[in-house]
């Protein structure tokens, strides 16, 4: 922790506003692809969506792409938007992300198989 009270990561820190997420800190959680799939399933639009979290539309694009962190504050507004808690936003985000593991260890055991079991 830095003397302001931050934390701070490959030189980066915490206390940043708003901003790509630096290379040492990828996201790990596919929020993004949450954030877009809620919207989808409730026929918003990407305006729609920020408007009603108070943030830049261009801003609310680059959360889905998770090229964007969101502050805290920020994912509570884009929570309330979306009709879901932030809470399930982060368990569904953690869903795809076990998701995407197994198939990828579905992937290797086959890979195994037809390689004659190596």
């Amino acid at each position: 922790m830095s003397a302001m009270g931050s934390m701070s990561v490959a030189g980066w820190s915490m206390a940043n506003a708003e901003g790509p997420w630096p290379a040492a800190v990828q996201p790990q959680l596919p929020i993004g692809e949450v954030l877009r799939a809620r919207r989808l399933e409730l026929r918003m639009s990407q305006a729609q969506a920020a408007g009603r979290a108070d943030v830049e539309q261009a801003n609310y694009a680059r959360y889905e792409q998770d090229a964007l962190c969101p502050q805290m504050g920020t994912l509570l507004r884009l929570a309330y938007a979306l009709r879901l808690p932030a809470s399930q936003i982060l368990e569904r985000a953690e869903d795809l992300q076990r998701h995407r593991g197994r198939q990828l260890d579905a992937r290797k055991v086959l890979g195994d198989l037809l390689r004659g079991g190596e």
